[in-house]
């Protein structure tokens, strides 16, 4: 059974995962605006309609090749949670249900995709500055057995820079870290959120600045 320490120290570098992915990540899933209509790709998006999310939590749309366009644009901003952005690399994750998909960036097409090819993370930029506008479109087909759908729709951040590892990296190190000691050595929880409680949340908002002193497999050895 676990106990109910485990449970606190369990909550604790949970809630601290969150925070540090918030930093580099933004669901961007109900800022999409939308047209059911099989028409070319235009520059005026004024007459779409923002797309309502279903009882999943998707953006769904009907069965039988049917056409969903989607379309946003990204300004880039200064920082994420106070954690600036300059310099970072930027992917689009998306997972979605349909027959087939096409990505345009800036109106240029970038990717394909289809119901087994339906999860790509593509690049928008190598390095981001604060101020870059990138206009996304997706042009999406219902399966003729199904409803389509668009699952997720996620904005990454990372670092390109291995010693300066993003809050992202840390927090997937974290997530890692304590499933397998919840699993195999629940006694050490606390040892890892002992590291959690020094992360020096000031220091990881300074440009120069690391997430954490260390990585949190090095703070058990």
């Amino acid at each position: 059974m676990t106990s109910e320490v485990s449970q606190a120290n369990t909550k604790f570098i949970l809630e601290a995962i969150e925070k540090l992915r918030s930093c580099v990540r933004v669901n961007n899933l109900s800022s999409w605006q939308c047209l059911e209509a099989d028409l070319p790709l235009a520059d005026d998006f004024s007459l779409w309609s923002l797309a309502q999310l279903n009882a999943k939590g998707h953006i769904g749309w009907v069965l039988g090749q049917n056409v969903l366009w989607l379309v946003q644009k990204l300004v880039i901003p200064q920082d994420l949670q106070g954690y600036p952005l300059q310099g970072l690399s930027l992917r689009l994750s998306l997972v979605w249900w349909a027959d087939s998909a096409q990505v345009y960036v800036n109106g240029k097409l970038v990717l394909e995709g289809d119901l087994f090819d339906s999860s790509p993370r593509v690049l928008l930029s190598d390095a981001v500055t604060p101020g870059d506008e990138f206009i996304i479109a997706l042009r999406l087909v219902s399966p003729g057995h199904c409803d389509g759908a668009l699952v997720k729709s996620l904005l990454i951040y990372e670092s390109t820079d291995e010693n300066r590892p993003d809050p992202g990296f840390v927090a997937d190190e974290l997530a890692v870290m304590q499933r397998f000691l919840e699993t195999f050595e629940p006694q050490r929880l606390e040892d890892l959120a002992g590291s959690v409680a020094g992360i020096d949340w000031e220091e990881t908002n300074r440009p120069s600045g690391s997430p954490v002193p260390q990585t949190p497999a090095e703070t058990l050895r």
